[in-house]
């Protein structure tokens, strides 16, 4: 699933301006269940919560997101302080949960 500017906490961004400014389109990202880090391990960008309640109806239909990479690093501009901002749209892939098989 390609995210869109609702998918993402668009305020977030304000502070981790030093942490998108390397990013490239196609470098993969780690998840968390509310967020995408760099390969560091810091945290890039929040979901929103729209976003995190469609990855609840994923769940609910035996789907979880695991793999992202970054799609598109972009400007958005706020609108209350007129300021542009650097910011992430990533690709999320889910993928089907394997159910268990217990030994015996």
């Amino acid at each position: 699933k390609q995210l869109s500017l609702k998918d993402i906490w668009l305020d977030y961004f304000t502070t981790r301006q030093y942490l998108v400014s390397p990013l490239i389109a196609g470098e993969k990202l780690q998840l968390t269940e509310t967020s995408c880090l760099n390969s560091k391990g810091q945290t890039i960008l929040k979901f929103s919560y729209k976003f995190l309640r469609e990855i609840e109806e994923y769940q609910s239909k035996g789907y979880v997101p695991n793999t992202a990479k970054v799609n598109f690093v972009l400007y958005w501009k706020k609108e209350e302080d007129g300021k542009e901002y650097q910011i992430v749209l990533p690709e999320i892939q889910f993928g089907k949960v394997q159910a268990m098989e217990i030994p015996g």
